[in-house]
């Protein structure tokens, strides 16, 4: 497609299964062919040759953006303030790690990378690290206030700032910030790949594109969605 352009897609046209879900699901994590699915007080694990769920754990108020590493699924509970450890095959609950959720209304995102999982588990400004061997909390790292929403590639972690419309990478290797980086209005969901880390910023809908080789902003683009 030429530069700037798009397309939009009918999903009715594109999709191969249809999976009816009762209750509220929400964010969504690739589980190889699979995919799993928060759903109020519930995950469960979507498959395109069943009708319905293949697995249901319970989970007291899942919230936030799911992840699968470790042979587990992990994800948060805004009414425990803790982490639930699944096992991705069974659904067997492995461990509940309390650490705490920095927004208790769920919209948080959790990190797998460096053999640890990472999520900001403090409004004031906490991102925590937790050891998959022991399901325990490895440390503690000291990062800007009101910082929800964390993504791992490019050997670091990277956050969101979404009061100080910033992103700081955090170097796991000395459990450092390493670079605070302006960015757009209210950043908040982030993702990392392609050669960049893309920040959607919500106050203003646009994205902005950081080179992870020069922690510099290369690219901002106005999806006019604020």
């Amino acid at each position: 497609q030429k530069e700037n352009s798009s397309t939009e897609l009918l999903i009715t046209n594109k999709a191969s299964a249809k999976i009816s879900l009762k209750g509220a699901p929400d964010f969504l994590a690739a589980d190889g062919d699979d995919v799993w699915v928060i759903n109020s007080d519930r995950v469960e694990k979507l498959s395109v040759k069943s009708k319905k769920p293949i697995l249901s754990v319970s989970i007291p108020d899942a919230c936030g953006a799911l992840i699968v590493g470790f042979n587990s699924l992990w994800v948060a509970s805004c009414k425990e303030r803790s982490v639930y450890r699944v096992d991705n095959k069974t659904g067997k609950i492995l461990s509940k790690i309390l650490c705490g959720v920095a927004d208790l209304k769920g919209e948080i995102s959790l990190a797998v990378g460096d053999n640890s999982l990472w999520i900001l588990s403090d409004s004031a400004g906490t991102l925590t690290r937790i050891n998959p061997e022991t399901n325990t909390i490895q440390a503690k790292i000291t990062v800007s206030a009101n910082s929800f929403c964390a993504v791992y590639n490019y050997n670091a972690v990277w956050i969101t700032n979404t009061a100080s419309n910033s992103v700081q990478r955090i170097d796991p290797n000395s459990n450092k910030i390493v670079a605070t980086i302006n960015v757009g209005k209210t950043p908040r969901f982030l993702a990392a790949g392609e050669n960049g880390v893309w920040i959607f910023n919500q106050g203003n809908g646009s994205v902005s594109r950081i080179d992870p080789a020069t922690n510099q902003v290369v690219a901002v683009i106005d999806t006019k969605v604020p």
